[in-house]
């Protein structure tokens, strides 16, 4: 018999949802370990209620409104810990912060270039948002409209429109915008986070131009139950909590998880601006309360698994004006609510691999500015339905058939009736190994909008074995991609245009990966990649007539730039220390225009910075630990012609803490500060963010026997 494929398992790239359950064995040391574990409107007061009585009546009002959805998790979740008791750890060790890095193997063979956060990085930021985690431990670029408005992820110098955000393999990007909203998304929502750059992935039913990232959530890796209580409290009246209950044994598990979070937001900033000089003010009208409710459940069997998945989040937001000569405040709210839920089935059969994924996300937005008199009502759903198969021909040769629908709805007090769409996919794909250390993939993906067909999308590309023993790995592919309108784009009245084309990509990207744990137990990472990309009949929104403003297919644009992740872990006696540093440059530029005279041409994208810089050091000693993380971005252009700019941005964050192990428990203690230099910083232009801030955390993790507990 041939040998099987030189990168072990299946030829093709495992589906996201399970792609990070892989282990790797003991003898390829080169290659990451497997993942770790992982609130209708309420009418306040007034504007500053946000409390956590809110929270609580919200808590109340989801029961009574969805009861028998909350009977039911709570029937499943018990009986489980009950089941559990019988089957309790079956090791009598528990490493603490032990980092395992979430890129398998089987990630870094792929020919375009995805990252995976560890999960000390997840577990430092679980009471925070999703957004906050992508800007200190990713290339990516955060926008945010203000500490509490909307913020969106800029991925390869594209707009946070030309993201795709995927939970558990269904979208949660917003049909109707085009974009999620990572201000009110919690990292608890997942325990494992993917990061693509670019759309040459063509596994979902339809892609983007910026890239991907991906929420997946797993079983917990030791058999047993678990529990953690987690309270957080800091500057300007923030509180949070967060409870995690897992539990389960080899063959069916469940995650459980319920958290809350408020905030006045009341902080204070300086006013350069003001007609009489420098003033020193608050930030009114900025007060937010947010609450999600998740549950996952897992069943394992000899050739097959499944997962059902369920969230419910919500959110409400008083939205700050801008700072001009004054603070203005137009008394603005918004409320969002969310309802997912997916559920997935894998199975394996000789040559033949089959998953299925179904999926439903329904997001409601309300919106209220009070100076204006404008009240907005914005809903939205989506139902996914996917299907993969995967048939090995050969030892070298793999064939792949994905089949999926998407179908849209949203409505809107600016739509005339309720739109839909629906999305239909199909591709083929093959991964083929003509020599033992050479890879290539080809794809090919058509997308039907309701009865039109898309411009077909393709990826050729190969990844080659530099050294036998996979340390060193060079990748590289050409695609073309397509991102379609959204249904605000197509159908916003007034301004949406029915007959816009997709915006269509061209590029290529070519990268290098090393990864090694010395012998000495040194573990070193770095990875590479250059790319570049053309991007035709980009849409945007522009002045016409009347005062109105419109989507076009008005520019073309060209990005090019450079990714780097490097990272390094040294164990000392009793601990470690880590450091890692994501760095990205970003060229994206107008090439041309339909604009007449328009000075952007060869000018940068607004918003997006031609650097962005994140790094983390952090020691673990004992039953000790401390860091430091910053950010840094170059200045932004605010202006299409590259006339006006926010200066550059710099921030330095710290933790210092204890873990200290009882019996049955773990005592965790952090205290952060954030932005410790004090340095003024907007992110979008007459929006300050905030100054030095404080925060202590407190987390009780409980097992259910007594551990030997090992820092």
């Amino acid at each position: 018999m041939k040998p099987g494929p030189p990168f072990g398992g299946s030829l093709f790239p495992e589906p996201r949802h399970c792609r990070l359950s892989r282990r790797e064995g003991p003898a390829n040391r080169d290659k990451s370990e497997d993942l770790p574990e992982r609130f209708r409107k309420l009418e306040l007061s007034g504007k500053k209620a946000m409390s956590y009585r809110s929270i609580i009546y919200r808590s109340l009002f989801v029961y009574f409104q969805h009861k028998r959805l909350i009977v039911i998790l709570l029937y499943i979740c018990l009986p489980l810990i009950l089941v559990s008791g019988q089957d309790m750890f079956s090791e009598d060790t528990i490493r603490i912060n032990e980092v395992r890095v979430t890129a398998a193997g089987s990630i870094r063979h792929i020919p375009f270039s995805t990252m995976g956060m560890d999960s000390v990085i997840i577990s430092n930021f679980r009471d925070n948002d999703l957004g906050s985690l992508l800007q200190a431990s990713s290339p990516v670029f955060l926008k945010q409209n203000g500490n509490s408005g909307l913020a969106s992820v800029t991925m390869r110098g594209m707009s946070g429109s030309h993201t795709l955000v995927l939970w558990n393999g269904i979208s949660i990007t917003g049909s109707n915008t085009g974009m999620a909203d990572f201000a009110i998304i919690p990292v608890m929502s997942a325990s494992a986070v993917l990061v693509t750059g670019g759309g040459a992935d063509l596994e979902e039913i339809s892609g983007s131009i910026g890239g991907k990232i991906e929420l997946l959530s797993e079983p917990s890796e030791v058999p047993g139950t678990q529990a953690s209580v987690a309270t957080i409290a800091g500057s300007n009246n923030k509180y949070a909590s967060l409870v995690t209950i897992k539990t389960g044994n080899a063959k069916i598990s469940a995650n459980f998880s319920l958290w809350g979070k408020r905030a006045e937001n009341d902080f204070p900033f300086n006013n350069m601006d003001a007609p009489g000089g420098a003033v020193k003010l608050r930030r009114e009208n900025a007060a937010t309360a947010s609450a999600a409710i998740m549950h996952d459940l897992f069943f394992n069997g000899a050739n097959s698994s499944a997962a059902l998945h369920l969230w419910y989040n919500l959110s409400d937001r008083e939205l700050p004006g801008p700072v001009t000569t004054v603070q203005q405040n137009f008394g603005e709210t918004q409320d969002d609510r969310a309802l997912r839920g997916a559920i997935s089935f894998k199975t394996t059969a000789g040559k033949l691999s089959l998953d299925i994924i179904s999926g439903l996300t329904v997001d409601a937005n309300t919106y209220n500015n009070e100076v204006a008199a404008i009240q907005g009502d914005n809903k939205s759903a989506a139902y996914t339905f996917r299907t993969a198969f995967k048939y090995r021909l050969r030892e070298n040769l793999e064939f792949g058939l994905n089949l999926g629908d998407e179908y849209q709805t949203a409505s809107s007090l600016s739509y005339e009736g309720r739109k839909e769409r629906n999305l239909l996919s199909s591709s083929l794909s093959a991964v083929f190994y003509p020599a033992k250390r050479l890879r290539l993939t080809l794809q090919a993906r058509q997308v039907t909008e309701d009865t039109k067909f898309v411009t077909p999308e393709f990826t050729g590309g190969g990844s080659y074995l530099i050294s036998s023993d996979g340390r060193s790995i060079l990748r590289a592919n050409m695609s073309r991609n397509v991102k379609l309108p959204t249904l605000n784009d197509l159908f916003w009245n007034p301004g949406g245009t029915a007959d816009l084309d997709p915006e269509i990509s061209t590029g290529a990207e070519i990268g290098y990966s090393y990864n090694d744990v010395t012998a000495t137990g040194i573990h070193n990472s770095i990875d590479i990649t250059l790319y570049a990309t053309g991007v035709k009949d980009l849409i945007q929104w522009v002045p016409g007539e009347y005062g109105y403003w419109s989507a076009e297919n008005i520019r073309d644009v060209k990005v090019h730039g450079l990714e780097t992740m490097v990272k390094k872990i040294i164990p000392v006696s009793r601990g470690k220390i880590t450091m890692g540093t994501n760095y990205s440059l970003t060229g994206s530029m107008v090439k041309s225009s339909g604009v007449l005279n328009d000075k952007s041409i060869g000018k940068q994208l607004l918003y997006t910075p031609v650097h962005h810089l994140s790094a983390n050091f952090s020691v673990n000693y004992a039953f000790l630990n401390g860091g430091l993380r910053l950010f840094a971005d170059s200045r932004r252009f605010t202006t299409a012609d590259n006339s006006e700019w926010l200066p550059a941005a710099f921030q330095v964050n710290t933790d210092i803490g204890a873990a200290l192990p009882l019996e049955r428990t773990l005592i965790k203690i952090d205290f952060c500060a954030d932005n410790i230099l004090n340095r003024a910083w907007e992110s979008m232009r007459n929006y300050p963010m905030p100054l030095r801030t404080y925060r202590i955390k407190l987390n009780f993790n409980l097992f259910s026997k007594p551990k030997n507990v090992t820092i």
